[in-house]
């Protein structure tokens, strides 16, 4: 091998000063679902697909979704987290 041709470079290279290593991230908490086998839905079915029109629930659901406003009681929820568990 030509050691002529390692000795030039084409560019500089900045000579980097060895840093101490990061440390290491603190253990993550994980939450994991049960397992099902039986499960049949990757995901949960849309209340379209089961409940008929003019059914009692699409009327709940929509009131839920579209009028009432849960602002008051979400906010006691997160203030009083003691509440959630009732």
């Amino acid at each position: 091998m030509d050691t002529r041709l390692v000795d030039e470079a084409l560019f500089e290279v900045p000579e980097e000063k060895p840093t101490a290593p990061a440390p290491a991230k603190g253990l993550v908490d994980k939450t994991f679902r049960s397992y099902d086998r039986g499960q049949q839905f990757l995901l949960p079915p849309s209340i379209a697909d089961w409940v008929p029109e003019g059914h009692l629930a699409r009327f709940v659901d929509e009131l839920v979704q579209e009028v009432l406003d849960l602002g008051p009681v979400l906010r006691l929820l997160h203030r009083e987290p003691w509440l959630s568990a009732l």
